[in-house]
């Protein structure tokens, strides 16, 4: 009986960084036949700098380069405090410290406990980190992909005494939501239960979600940031909380869901009434001058100004920026960054109008850790045709805000009749299965499209086992399920030839390399537009790959 072990070839990067002096070292790790979650350390962005973020690659066998992170992070807080000096005119060499005398370093940099603490959008500095960051994830399927061909190519040079490969057109596909924002972290978006009644307005982004209240189709958006601002959370506004968060990390820690709730709606209520109409009045005023009529449409106000907008792609949709600034809209009084969230907004909801006129819910998350909570708003607005408040939002009731454990989606859709027969737990595993998929290997229309190694391993004149590429860092049953589907893996001797070969440095690819380089310009070019200096740490995708144990074609194994 011909049976085989089933292998992945796992490949891709993670991003991290290192200091000046540094440099990145490849390192392995293995766990024999077995597959398991190795943690390495990175960086990311969650509202500021974290040079702390834990990444998990999966595999029975990996190899990854790693660097010292600290020595990134002192550099970092270095070229904060001498950014610092210059704006404050403190003595060259000073520190910025709490007002106890504590050093503050890394993220404490940006901790709003403390009296000196830095704002992260009001940072050249830690602009740049985020910049690099948000390219990163733009830029990081593509080199995947590119690193993934290079080893293919590497790994069709392997000759074995008693394997012979050929190659095999082979390719495997996934259903993936297309309108997902593809470099986002929201894997929601994958388990949208409807698709979207229309199109957005112009260079409007689309609602993340849909679901079907009755006969209506209502946008959701969601979001993995939080809402809540502490020692390790954001404190940006982002969607619907303008404002800035909802209450501060001590107050959320002694809040019932009732508290949260009765918070939300007096937050939402004084937004609206001292923020978000105003600036519709005044859109609304705006268009109805540039375009002489009484009742103007959703794609009307999102373009009060008229005219083209845009340099590349010309679109008849105000930019937020321009908007933020014209004070014929919102009021030059509040700061930029509150305007501009403001009118960002506001202009997704009227861009968004086929979705929103009937309601949508905004959702954000409370916490993360030790357990996934999410809040959620139903925001309604008045019709297009209302003669005196036409788009002005309405006020938000008892019975508009809610609270959960899980996903905000989840939650919404299961109200509503959806997800019946699906656990929490299945609907974040099928999710975020999928959008690991789709970020990883690209699509084509409403296919992710994994493009396999084309080979195949034959011994005496029999194919035994076909492998493709996934990257699976979840450890749950779909998972498994969608690695049956998209891998089926290499032979034992095929997998230890490989190990051999790359620790020869054989099958590292060009891409890694490429990518860091690009990320390096990337970084320049961000700090001369934002008048600041280069960064003094290396912004690093950090390549990994390596063999994933995915089970035995054997019965029971």
């Amino acid at each position: 009986m011909i049976f085989s072990r089933r292998y992945a070839l796992t490949s891709g990067f993670y991003p991290t960084a290192y200091g000046k002096t540094g440099k990145a070292t490849w390192k392995s790790h293995s766990y024999g036949h077995a597959s398991g979650l190795l943690k390495v350390q990175g960086v990311d962005w969650d509202g500021k700098p974290n040079f702390n973020r834990t990444y998990p690659i999966r595999g029975s066998q990996v190899w990854y380069q790693h660097a010292n992170l600290k020595q990134a992070e002192r550099n970092f807080t270095q070229q904060i405090n001498e950014e610092s000096n210059v704006v404050l005119n403190l003595a060259k060499g000073a520190v910025m410290s709490s007002a106890t005398g504590i050093p503050l370093s890394g993220r404490m940099l940006f901790d709003k406990r403390f009296k000196n603490a830095i704002n992260p959008d009001d940072s050249p500095v830690s602009k740049v980190f985020h910049g690099l960051f948000e390219e990163y994830r733009a830029k990081s399927s593509l080199y995947t992909r590119q690193y993934q061909r290079e080893l293919v190519s590497g790994l069709n040079k392997i000759s074995l005494d008693d394997v012979k490969i050929e190659r095999l057109a082979n390719q495997r596909t996934i259903d993936v939501r297309a309108e997902a924002h593809r470099s986002r972290a929201a894997f929601e978006e994958q388990g949208s239960p409807e698709e979207a009644p229309g199109k957005s307005i112009g260079a409007t982004q689309p609602m993340d979600a849909f679901i079907k209240i009755g006969n209506k189709i209502v946008g959701v958006d969601v979001t993995q940031e939080l809402g809540i601002s502490g020692a390790e959370q954001s404190r940006s506004r982002h969607h619907s909380l303008t404002e800035g968060a909802l209450m501060d990390e001590a107050e959320y820690q002694k809040s019932t869901d009732t508290d949260i709730k009765t918070k939300m709606k007096d937050y939402y209520n004084n937004a609206i009434q001292s923020q978000w109409n105003p600036a519709i009045v005044n859109i609304r005023t705006l268009t109805q001058e540039t375009t002489g009529k009484k009742y103007p449409t959703a794609a009307e106000m999102r373009n009060p100004t008229g005219g083209m907008h845009g340099r590349v792609k010309k679109t008849a949709s105000l930019p937020v920026d321009t908007a933020a600034n014209d004070s014929r809209i919102v009021s030059q009084e509040l700061g930029f960054h509150h305007r501009r969230a403001i009118v960002s907004h506001l202009f997704h909801w009227i861009g968004n109008w086929s979705a929103t006129s009937a309601g949508s819910y905004d959702t954000f998350t409370l916490e993360h850790k030790p357990k996934h909570r999410t809040a959620a708003a139903f925001l309604r607005n008045y019709a297009a045709s209302n003669k005196s408040r036409a788009f002005e939002f309405k006020n938000v009731r008892d019975t508009d805000v809610h609270v959960f454990d899980g996903p905000a989606l989840f939650n919404l859709a299961r109200m509503q009749g959806y997800y019946t027969d699906r656990t929490v737990n299945q609907f974040v595993g099928d999710t975020t299965a999928t959008q690991l998929v789709a970020q990883g290997f690209g699509g084509r229309g409403r296919k992710a499209v994994v493009n396999g190694s084309n080979l195949a391993i034959n011994g005496r004149g029999r194919p035994r086992v076909v492998m493709d590429m996934f990257i699976p860092p979840l450890e749950h049953k779909h998972t498994n399920e969608i690695l049956e589907r998209l891998a089926e893996g290499v032979t034992d001797n095929v997998a230890n030839k490989f190990h051999e070969e790359t620790q020869n440095d054989r099958l590292k690819g060009k891409s890694p390399h490429m990518f860091s380089n690009y990320l390096k310009g990337y970084g320049k070019q961000l700090a001369k537009q934002l008048g600041t200096v280069d960064p003094n740490y290396t912004f690093w995708a950090s390549p990994f790959y390596g063999t994933e144990f995915v089970g035995d074609t054997r019965k029971n194994r």
